[in-house]
């Protein structure tokens, strides 16, 4: 589900950033493989899907997944501090929605 979102942070001392519907095995439901395909380059999206790849909090910065990793204690803080750099630019309220669009078929387009 985060990948939803625009901004991403994790936790850096635990954990990992996986789809392990090939080792279930369970398909994958088709809205969130265009998520993956969205937020993901193509070769990040075969190792997510098809080896069910486990990715620790570096490998997933690395590969843009995330954009910040800390220790777990920080987590809260550092998604804070992202989200008031960013939300002043917000403050144009349509504008910044269709900016946003915008970036998203851009990103959609770029990735295929």
């Amino acid at each position: 589900m985060a990948l939803i979102y625009n901004y991403r942070v994790m936790r850096s001392d635990r954990g990992y950033l996986c789809m392990n519907e090939v080792d279930l095995p369970s398909p994958l439901h088709p809205g969130m493989a265009g998520i993956l395909r969205h937020k993901t380059t193509p070769k990040t999206y075969r190792d997510m899907v098809l080896q069910g790849h486990r990715f620790t909090a570096q490998q997933a910065l690395d590969q843009e997944i995330v954009d910040i990793i800390c220790p777990g204690d920080q987590v809260l803080d550092q998604a804070k501090q992202l989200a008031l750099k960013w939300a002043p630019k917000a403050k144009s309220g349509i504008v910044y929605k269709q900016l946003k669009d915008e970036v998203s078929t851009k990103s959609k387009i770029k990735k295929k």
